[in-house]
């Protein structure tokens, strides 16, 4: 590991811009849905697409983490994190949020159980990017 880890207050100024991005895509696709005459349900197409591939854009770093000069890579490589490896790693986000989040608090455990473990599974981590 030549570069340190990604700083707490790095990884929720990164995840804070990311939501910002992803609510943009979201406005930009709710627009584009109504302009062609699409149903409501399509306005969650562009917050999902942003959010399952927005850590595979080059270099590992979605907006946030340029924003914040990190990257998401491949823990024992160090390769950047490939659009499959965002997908499988931001998809227990999408998840929660369209699935998980009107259960009840019980389920709470269940859903950080998946957060944390989805992406230790795949190795990733986040770094810091120069």
């Amino acid at each position: 590991m030549n570069k340190p880890l990604a700083r707490i207050g790095q990884r929720f100024t990164a995840q804070f811009v990311d939501g910002l991005a992803a609510i943009g895509c979201g406005v930009i696709s709710y627009f584009i849905a109504h302009a062609i005459g699409l149903a409501d349900g399509w306005i969650f197409l562009g917050w999902v697409v942003y959010i399952l591939l927005c850590d595979g854009l080059p270099g590992g770093q979605s907006l946030g983490k340029r924003f914040t000069h990190t990257s998401v890579v491949q823990a024992k490589s160090e390769l950047p994190c490939t659009y499959w490896q965002s997908c499988v790693r931001n998809i227990t986000m999408v998840l929660g949020v369209l699935l998980m989040l009107p259960l009840s608090l019980a389920s709470r455990g269940v859903a950080w159980a998946i957060f944390w473990l989805v992406p230790k599974l795949f190795n990733c981590r986040d770094r810091e990017y120069v």
